[in-house]
C-alpha cells in the first residue's frame, strides 16, 4: 500500500496486531508513548529483541515519554554519519 502514492500509513491497534506487522519487516518507523506504569502481564509488543535508532522524544509533566523509533538498519546514512558527530 505503501508504494502507492500518498501519505502516511498509521495502524493503531493492540499488542497481537501490532507483532503481526512486525513480523512482515516493513514499518520504518514506530511511535509509541510508554506511561509509567509498572503492569505484571500482557502481550510483549515486540516478540523478539530489535534494535532502534530514538529519533525524537518529548517528555511530558506526567512522566508519559513519547518516542519515535527507526529500526536501527533502516536509519539513513545521512543521519547516521550525523549522529557520528
Amino acid at each position: 500500500m505503501k508504494q502507492e502514492a500518498g501519505g502516511e500509513l498509521l495502524a493503531h491497534g493492540g499488542a497481537r496486531f501490532a507483532r503481526s506487522l512486525i513480523r512482515t519487516g516493513l514499518i520504518d518507523e514506530y511511535r509509541l508513548i510508554v506511561h509509567p506504569v509498572i503492569l505484571g502481564n500482557g502481550l510483549r509488543i515486540f516478540p523478539e529483541p530489535l534494535r532502534f535508532e530514538l529519533a525524537d522524544a518529548t517528555t511530558f509533566k506526567t512522566g508519559a515519554v513519547a518516542k519515535l523509533l527507526r529500526p536501527a538498519s533502516r536509519v539513513a546514512p545521512v543521519e547516521a554519519e550525523l549522529r557520528k558527530g
